[in-house]
């Protein structure tokens, strides 16, 4: 074992999805990558039909590749994998078993990092029974220590406290602390905390900019006695409202994107229909009256339900800090982490708007579908999340002032 402890979200404690083979398919809009051992397996099996097939569904990676990374499975147009049966079971895990399985395959929804040499595990949320268990948690999301387990990948791997005080990465820890009790603070409501992270981002942004990496300790804590100034804060944020004509302007692109892009996901194409269809969101309709419609759904559906599940998009937050090792996973810019965070909560909330709207209501089964089929078919899509942060910055949406209207409903 490489590493002896774990640290784990409190609901993975219930958490029973068993991936590939799940009864929601898991496996569709998936880039599956299979090892060179996993791949001579295939070619080495007995029942050489089905190891023809298996092998057919594969492309080697010529270039780019290694041991961990040798082919590529083939998937189908809709973006499911060739392997599934008819009945969207995983036809390689019910003839040969587990064992056989890529690692990609045999790890999702988990997802493991590693930090200081400590094992951290959470959920793939493209997975409808990770959303459950993870954003439908009243308490918040809370974290313990275990045993660490034995895995084939770990997605990513950061020693910060190998780092020197001069760089960025030494201050991983004082940052997600910070960051993840200002996303549970519920003395604000959830769309203050991402107005006030974003205030502190900014600041951060301006630090790191500057490679003054001693003052982060010093922001932190000036921060934190702003932030303890609860009604100050309450009075300074409450004249700011949200903005439809933003929003729909926003929406309206997105809709562009994926009518270009297409939709791979068939629950996911179905949310989207009934959300347009709930807006009347067709070709000859007036953006007033869609306007109308989002805002009337809003303030008569979403914010009642969400009056009383507030804590679903905290503990989206809280995971997606969690998982990717925010805002150190060295994929984005430091304000591009924080304008994702803002994107996919305004993106979301407008499409509840519209499946409220659609349904004359909104229930846990109808936010679970959404976001998880949002999650499986948009957020592992690079193409999709550099288009998104473009147009932010090409809307003018790249600072908390011009982002503010867009996160106040």
């Amino acid at each position: 074992m490489k590493n002896s402890f774990a640290l784990i979200p409190e609901y993975i404690k219930s958490f029973s999805c068993i991936g590939p083979d799940c009864e929601d398919s898991c496996c569709k809009t998936w880039s599956i990558y299979v090892e060179k051992d996993i791949y001579q397996l295939y070619k080495s099996l007995p029942d050489k039909s089905f190891s023809e097939k298996i092998i057919s569904s594969m492309d080697i990676i010529e270039s780019g590749g290694n041991e961990n990374i040798y082919a590529s499975i083939k998937l189908s147009d809709s973006g499911s994998c060739p392997m599934l049966t008819e009945t969207d079971l995983c036809s390689i895990h019910a003839k040969i078993g587990e064992d056989y399985l890529p690692a990609v395959c045999s790890t999702f929804p988990r997802i493991f990092n590693e930090v200081d040499g400590v094992q951290e595990l959470s959920t793939d949320l493209a997975c409808p029974e990770a959303v459950r268990k993870a954003l439908f948690n009243e308490q918040g999301i809370q974290f313990y220590e275990k045993e660490a387990v034995e895995n084939r990948m770990t997605f990513q791997s950061i020693k910060p406290s190998a780092a020197h005080e001069n760089q960025f990465e030494a201050y991983f820890w004082p940052l997600r602390f910070f960051i993840i009790q200002t996303l549970q603070n519920r003395a604000f409501s959830f769309e203050n905390r991402l107005i006030m992270l974003g205030l502190f981002f900014e600041n951060l942004n301006f630090i790191v900019e500057q490679n003054e990496f001693h003052k982060i300790p010093i922001l932190i804590e000036s921060c934190k006695i702003e932030f303890g100034k609860h009604e100050q804060i309450e009075d300074q944020l409450k004249g700011i409202q949200g903005n439809w004509i933003v929003k729909l302007d926003l929406f309206n692109e997105f809709v562009k994107e994926k009518s270009t892009s297409g939709i791979a996901l068939k629950a996911y194409l179905e949310c989207l229909n009934q959300v347009m269809e709930g807006v009347g969101f067709t070709a000859n309709a007036t953006p007033d009256k869609v306007m109308e419609r989002l805002k009337t759904a809003s303030d008569e559906i979403v914010v009642p339900f969400m009056s009383t599940y507030d804590y679903i998009f905290e503990n989206l937050a809280v995971h997606n800090v969690y998982s990717k090792l925010f805002p150190l996973s060295g994929k984005h810019k430091l304000m591009e982490e924080y304008f994702l965070l803002v994107f996919q909560y305004s993106i979301i909330n407008i499409q509840l708007a519209g499946l409220g709207a659609y349904h004359g209501k909104l229930t846990e089964e109808l936010c679970v579908k959404l976001i998880y089929s949002y999650i499986r078919n948009n957020d592992r899509n690079k193409n999709f999340i550099q288009q998104m942060l473009k147009l932010l910055k090409d809307k003018g949406l790249n600072n908390v002032s011009a982002l503010a209207p867009l996160i106040k409903r």
